[in-house]
């Protein structure tokens, strides 16, 4: 058992919750435990009383104390990940073992996902952190949580960023970190101009651009610091490489607004891939493209390219309303050949005009049980409530049904019985997401920070359901 040295945590039957549930107990209270231990006993437990998680609580804050830090941040990590009111108190311990020297992986992911609580102690953070060296893992925790305009920490970067001009083949050996700190300049400079920075990211565009992630971070960063002179920056860097420009410019200059509009004209030619590459550009503008819409209609009645005629679709849904002009053309792609493109159409109508919600809806739930179709009802949020029937007869069998569902939130309480059923599957897909959709229709007002969280990251700490609590 735990408690002697070099030995591990083993599962028990998973039709003996009592017995789990007390196994748990006498490990948790063994003197030494590993992170991996610790991350199997919570799972454990809470496969075993899925929605009484008191003694997992008490637990975990012992193992704070633990001396072993990887213990101690899989204890922060996890008590984060179940009680988001622990999130402040995880963020002071993050920061003293930052200051100390004595972070691990999961340390720095608790204070990526800590996000606004994680900002709002960034005058704590950025004093213990050793630009010179621009780490990897500490520059991506900055990045991630979003730091406000900040031209102290900006003109630090720069003066490291320069430092990297003798690698002209580019800094190689800190590929990551370099390339984090590219955006992570453009972030803390967003709307606010700054020639010096703006010059530094164009020289490192012009050294380095021809590695794709330099050229993104880089075309990225000058794009959310805006203005006229970042928008010369970027007729330069397109005339320099006007085939690359092309295609990533369709992806990255929507932080412009309609400021992007001349460069996307001049830059991205209707001859591109038959216009899917301006299509894409203008609809990631948003409100902003609205002049477009006229030159966007044209292309839905061009004959052939099917991913043209949605990228056209996408994006005069992405307009809204000022789009309303195209409601009458979107109306015949509901009845479409093509299930891609009746689903496309009936999230458009939808964003340009609301009280198209009901057809909507019952256009996408009668692609049911396609996942693609799961996926694009989750965008009407509690508005799917009318698909809910449908919805719960596919769930049993579909993972992503169940999440669309959950993403319904509280207007789909009578729901709750049937996904319980569903914690019981012999899939862990289907368990987690079941749980997962039973927090979010009980606890609405916890959400914001659950959805920052992906299962990826989830399923890093636990084996099965945790936010069923």
């Amino acid at each position: 058992m735990p408690g002697a040295t070099g030995t591990s945590f083993k599962m028990v039957s998973p039709n003996s919750s009592a017995a789990r549930h007390s196994e748990f107990i006498h490990y948790m209270s063994g003197k030494e435990t590993t992170a991996n231990d610790l991350r199997l006993a919570v799972s454990t437990a809470l496969r075993a009383n899925p929605f009484d998680a008191g003694g997992v609580f008490r637990m975990l804050r012992q193992k704070i104390g633990s001396k072993e830090i990887s213990v101690r941040h899989m204890a922060l990590l996890t008590l984060q990940t179940l009680r988001p009111d622990f999130i402040e108190e995880a963020v002071g311990h993050y920061i003293i073992d930052l200051g100390k020297g004595r972070m691990t992986h999961n340390a720095y992911l608790g204070l990526e996902y800590a996000g606004p609580l994680a900002r709002r102690a960034a005058a704590k953070i950025l004093p213990l952190i050793d630009l010179a060296e621009l780490p990897r893992e500490q520059i991506s925790v900055l990045l991630r949580i979003g730091l406000p305009v900040n031209t102290g920490l900006a003109d630090k970067l720069i003066q490291v960023l320069e430092g990297y001009w003798n690698y002209p083949d580019g800094p190689a050996y800190n590929f990551c970190g370099v390339r984090y700190a590219l955006r992570l300049l453009g972030q803390v400079l967003h709307r606010h101009h700054h020639k010096r920075a703006l010059d530094t990211l164009y020289q490192a565009n012009r050294s380095w651009g021809r590695y794709e992630e330099y050229y993104n971070a880089t075309v990225d960063a000058i794009a959310n610091i805006g203005g006229d002179y970042a928008i010369r920056l970027l007729h330069k860097i397109a005339k320099h490489q006007p085939d690359r420009a092309q295609f990533q410019f369709s992806l990255r200059l929507h932080k412009l607004g309609k400021a992007a509009l001349p460069l996307i004209r001049k830059y991205i030619p209707l001859s591109s891939e038959d216009g899917l590459w301006r299509l894409r550009a203008i609809g990631s503008l948003g409100p902003d493209a609205a002049s477009e819409v006229q030159l966007v209609v044209r292309y839905l009645d061009i004959p052939g390219g099917k991913w043209r005629r949605h990228s056209a679709i996408e994006a005069l849904g992405n307009i809204g309303p000022s789009a309303k002009s195209a409601v009458p053309a979107l109306h015949r792609f509901i009845s479409d050949a093509d299930q891609i493109i009746r689903c496309e159409a009936a999230v458009a109508l939808w964003r340009i005009d609301p009280s198209e919600l009901k057809l909507s809806v019952d256009t996408i739930s009668g692609e049911l049980p396609n996942d693609g179709a799961a996926r694009r009802l989750r965008l009407f949020g509690s508005g799917a409530i009318c698909a809910l029937p449908r919805l719960l007869q596919y769930a049993p069998d579909s993972p992503e049904i169940v999440e669309t569902i959950g993403r319904i939130g509280p207007r789909a309480k009578k729901a709750v019985p049937s996904l319980k059923v569903l914690l019981q599957s012999q899939q862990r897909a289907a368990r987690c997401e079941a749980a997962i959709a039973i927090f979010r229709i009980l606890h609405p007002t916890r959400r914001p920070y659950y959805e920052s969280m992906t299962s990826t990251h989830l399923s890093n700490i636990f084996d099965e359901p945790w936010c069923s609590l």
